[in-house]
C-alpha cells in the first residue's frame, strides 16, 4: 500500500494501529503529504470509545502530534468515561509521569469534584513508590487543592504530603474564594494554575456526519423535542453584513432555503448564542445557500468573540478551498488547532471572491459548531 501510495494511489481505509505504522514511515523518510493525511484519517477515528487506545499507540509510535491529540479528546471525555464506569486508574497507573501532567493540565478537562483528580494521583504515587521529588511535585500541581471539598482539603492539611509553603498559598486562596472579590483571587493565583478554578464541566457534541441533529443549533432548536427554529423563538441571534436574499433566520432551517448577501466585499455571517452560553468548537459544517453551484464559498475565515464586538480571534482560515462545490452542498470543516477557550459569538467572514468571482457570500444552514464543548451556567439548551 505504501508503495502504491509513493506511485500517486491513496491509502485504504485503515485501523488505527495501522494508521500509526504508516505515521512511522512518513515520518521515518519525512513525506509530510502523508503524516499530514494519516493525521487526518486519525482525527476521524478518534473519539470517547478510540481515544485511550490511540493514546497508548501513539506514545508506543513516538507519534507526539497524535499523542496530543489523543489527550485533547480524552480530555474532554474524561468525566464522561469515568461517569460510564471505565476503569481509568488502571490504564493511568500505566502512563509516564510526563503524560499523566499533560493530561491533568489540559485546558480542555473539566471533572465534576476536584477530589478525583486528587484520588488519582494518590492512587499513581502508591503505584509508582520511587518516583523523584520533582515529578511528585508536577503531579501535585495537576490538583487544584484550593478547590477540594473541604473534609478532604482538612485531610490533606493534616497529611503532611504537601509542603507547608504550598499548603499555605492553598488555604489563602480557599479564604479568597469564599471571602473576596474574583479580581482579589485571580491576582493571588496569577499563572499558577493549581490555584485556578477549573473550567467547569460542558456537554460535548459529537459529529457523525453533516446534519446529523448532534449540533449546536439543532440542540439549543429542539430542547429535546420538536425543533423550532431558535433564531425565531429568539434562543439565538444572527445578523449579517447584508441581505441580498432571504432572511437571516433561513441560515438556520432545516429545509433548503436560499440566503445570500449583497455583493459586497468582505460580507460575513455572525451568531451570537446569548448569555450564559459558550461553546468551544472543534470543527462547523456549512451548506450552500443556492439552488444551483454558483457563487460557492472559496475564501474565508471563523472567527470568535466574547463580547462580539471588535475583539474578533481568527479560529481558522481558508483559502481558494472548492469544498463546497453544488447546490447545496454541505461539507464540515474541521478547526485546527480548535481553540482551547470558549466563545459566545462566531462570524463566517468572507475574505475573498467565491466561485463565481463575485462577493456574495451564500450560505444556508450554519450547522454551527459540531463536536464542540459547550458551557452554561443555567439548564443546557440546543443547537444545530
Amino acid at each position: 500500500h505504501l508503495l502504491k501510495y509513493l506511485y500517486g494511489h491513496p491509502l485504504p481505509d485503515a485501523d488505527l494501529k495501522t494508521n500509526l505504522l504508516y505515521y512511522d514511515f512518513a515520518l521515518l523518510f519525512r513525506i509530510e503529504a502523508l503524516s499530514t493525511s494519516i493525521a487526518a484519517s486519525v482525527d476521524k477515528q478518534l473519539n470517547r470509545n478510540t481515544c485511550f487506545d490511540l493514546l497508548e499507540l501513539a506514545i508506543q509510535h513516538k507519534a507526539k502530534p497524535i499523542v496530543q491529540r489523543a489527550l485533547d479528546t480524552l480530555a474532554r471525555y474524561y468525566q464522561q468515561l469515568v461517569d460510564e464506569g471505565c476503569d481509568m486508574q488502571a490504564r493511568l497507573n500505566g502512563l509516564d509521569v510526563d503524560i499523566i501532567v499533560s493530561l491533568f493540565k489540559n485546558p480542555y478537562l473539566a471533572v465534576d469534584s476536584e477530589d478525583t483528580v486528587y484520588n488519582v494521583m494518590i492512587d499513581y504515587m502508591k503505584v509508582h513508590t520511587h518516583l523523584s521529588a520533582s515529578s511528585k511535585v508536577s503531579l501535585w500541581e495537576c490538583v487544584r487543592l484550593p478547590y477540594l471539598t473541604l473534609p478532604l482539603l482538612r485531610s490533606v492539611v493534616k497529611s503532611q504530603l504537601i509542603p507547608e509553603e504550598t499548603i499555605a498559598d492553598v488555604l489563602l486562596m480557599r479564604l479568597l474564594v469564599s471571602t473576596s472579590t474574583t479580581a482579589r483571587a485571580d491576582s493571588h493565583a496569577g499563572k499558577r494554575t493549581w490555584l485556578q478554578k477549573r473550567p467547569r464541566r460542558g456537554r460535548i457534541l459529537e459529529y457523525v456526519h453533516d446534519f446529523d441533529r448532534n449540533g449546536l443549533l439543532y440542540y439549543i432548536g429542539s430542547r429535546g423535542s420538536t425543533w423550532k427554529n431558535p433564531v425565531l423563538t429568539g434562543e439565538v441571534k444572527i445578523t449579517a453584513s447584508s441581505t441580498a436574499k432571504g432572511k437571516v433566520y433561513n441560515l438556520v432551517d432545516q429545509e433548503n432555503t436560499e440566503f445570500w448577501t449583497s455583493d459586497i466585499p468582505s460580507s460575513w455571517i455572525a451568531i451570537d448564542l446569548r448569555k450564559d452560553r459558550a461553546l468551544r468548537p472543534t470543527s462547523v459544517s456549512l451548506r450552500h445557500g443556492g439552488s444551483s453551484k454558483m457563487d460557492c464559498l472559496r475564501s474565508w475565515v471563523i472567527q470568535a468573540s466574547h463580547e462580539g464586538r471588535e475583539d474578533w480571534v481568527t479560529l481558522s482560515r481558508f483559502q481558494g478551498n472548492d469544498a463546497l462545490n453544488g447546490a447545496f452542498a454541505s461539507h464540515t470543516f474541521r478547526l485546527s488547532p480548535p481553540p482551547t477557550d470558549a466563545y459566545r459569538h462566531f462570524r463566517i467572514l468572507q475574505t475573498g471572491h467565491n466561485s463565481g468571482k463575485h462577493n456574495f457570500l451564500s450560505l444556508q444552514v450554519l450547522n454551527c459548531m459540531v463536536n464542540s464543548s459547550i458551557l452554561a451556567t443555567l439548564s443546557l439548551v440546543p443547537s444545530c
